[in-house]
Parts: C-alpha cells; sequence; structure tokens
C-alpha cells in the first residue's frame, strides 16, 4: 500500500491475517484477559485501586468497583489511589459510575459537544442537521453522587499517564475540573478534549475499512486550549517500573494528610 507522509509518498506491505487467525486472537486475549479493577490495601491506610479499562458488562464494573470501595471502607483506608495509566477508554457509563463512588458533590463530565453530522446520525436523537454539518450539542452529562455507604470517604488521588486515553481522559479532567481528587503521574498524550462516536466507512478506490470520530467532547471546566491533561504532581518512575511511581504516590498520600 501507498502513503502520503509529512516526507513524502511512502510504500509498505502490510501483512494479511485470516479470520481465524483474528478470532483465536480475541479468544486468547479473552482467556487471558480477568477483571478490569483491581483493588489491594498498602501501608499507611493507603489503598489502591487499577482500573484498566472503562470498557466490559457494566454491572459487572459495577459489582467490581462496590466490591473495591467496600474493601477500602472496611480497612480503614484514609486515602486512594486510583490507577487509569494504562487506560485506553471504554464506555463512559463506567466512568460514571466510579466517579459517583468517589465524589460527593454533582460533576459534568463534558462542558460542551460539537458533532460534525454524517449520513448515519443525520436526523437522529442525539444531534439534529445535515450530513457535513458541525452542530453544538447542549446535553447534559451531570454524574450525581451514589449513597454515602457506596462512596469513598477519604482523599482521591488519580495516577494518569501518557497512555491514559479515550474516556480515561474524560475521567481524569472530571477529577481535576470538579476537585475530586488530584491528579498525580504523567501528563497525558492524548488531548483533554476528547473525541468519540466513531463512524466506519469503506475508502472510495481500495474499499479498506477506515474510520474517525465525529464528536468533540469539552472538558467540564471549558477550557478548550489543546494539550494534555496535566497532573498536579509530576511522578516519574525513572525506569525502575510502574509500581515505583504507586510508592511515590502512597508516600506523597501520606505527606499530605
Amino acid at each position: 500500500m501507498r502513503y502520503q507522509s509529512a516526507t513524502g509518498e511512502v510504500e509498505t506491505q502490510v501483512p494479511a491475517l485470516s479470520a481465524t487467525a483474528f478470532e483465536a486472537g480475541v479468544e486468547k486475549q479473552e482467556d487471558a484477559g480477568g477483571s478490569n479493577v483491581a483493588y489491594r490495601t498498602l501501608e499507611q491506610d493507603v489503598g489502591y485501586l487499577e482500573v484498566s479499562y472503562f470498557g466490559g458488562d457494566q454491572g459487572d464494573f459495577r459489582s467490581s468497583i462496590d466490591d473495591a470501595i467496600a474493601t477500602a471502607r472496611k480497612d480503614g483506608v484514609k486515602d486512594l489511589l486510583v490507577d487509569i495509566r494504562n487506560n485506553p477508554g471504554g464506555s463512559t457509563d463506567n466512568v460514571e459510575t466510579l466517579l459517583s463512588r468517589l465524589s460527593a458533590q454533582e460533576c459534568r463530565l463534558v462542558s460542551g459537544i460539537t458533532e460534525k453530522i454524517n449520513d448515519t446520525s443525520a436526523g437522529g436523537w442525539f444531534a439534529k442537521g445535515k450530513a457535513g454539518e458541525l452542530v453544538n450539542v447542549d446535553y447534559d452529562s451531570t454524574v450525581t453522587p451514589a449513597k454515602e455507604t457506596k462512596r469513598f470517604p477519604g482523599k482521591v488521588y488519580l495516577l494518569i499517564g501518557p497512555y491514559t486515553y479515550s474516556a480515561g481522559i474524560v475521567m481524569a479532567t472530571a477529577v481535576q475540573d470538579c476537585a475530586v481528587g488530584t491528579l498525580v503521574g504523567e501528563p497525558t498524550a492524548g488531548f483533554a478534549n476528547q473525541t468519540g462516536q466513531i463512524y466506519f466507512f469503506d475508502l472510495p478506490n481500495t474499499r479498506i475499512r477506515a474510520f474517525a470520530p465525529t464528536r468533540l467532547l469539552f472538558r467540564p471546566s471549558g477550557d478548550r486550549r489543546v494539550g494534555g491533561v496535566q497532573p498536579e504532581h509530576l511522578l516519574t518512575a525513572s525506569g525502575a517500573g510502574q509500581e515505583a511511581m504507586v510508592e511515590q504516590a502512597r508516600a506523597l498520600a501520606v505527606s499530605r494528610r
């Protein structure tokens, strides 16, 4: 295949993958999968909640989060580290579930949405318009806190990094802009104002399947500057692995009591 890069035309070969091999790979990944939520209590009353993906069954996700929060409350945890450094996104419904367990106040996930109408979405319920038009959508994305017994009552520290993306970034901006907790770690590579609602289409000549986002989501604060999400406390693993940053975050939480 040939494509145009910033330096000129590039020709490359893309190896084919049979449907059988693809399905086998998916099955292998699912078998090795496990939960997207993992919790453990660390030293000095600090809890560690890793959320590796906001996808999957919403009921299972909610149950896993509730179990984790219940364990943290039972263990007398004062500070909760929520790690989404390797979270590529998923469903904002699961973001709402997690956020409602961490915040005692209402919080909007986004302050505004702009959508480019396509032939599939034209005339739909979410945004009205003709294909090709850019439409500003007034959408209420307010997240209501869960009841007190379901929420974590202490301080929250959200670990982010370059691989935090999509719904993970929506979670990060909500936590930051609604003052739910403190962001620690490294800046995200993806922009703070995220895109979504993928539109699939076939290229006219090659018939190669392609896709592009059609929706732009603006962070709760309304800040529309282009750039990644910036943590309040910059932490670096310095090549010592991801656990090194967890320890740095734990020590920071204890020092700020």
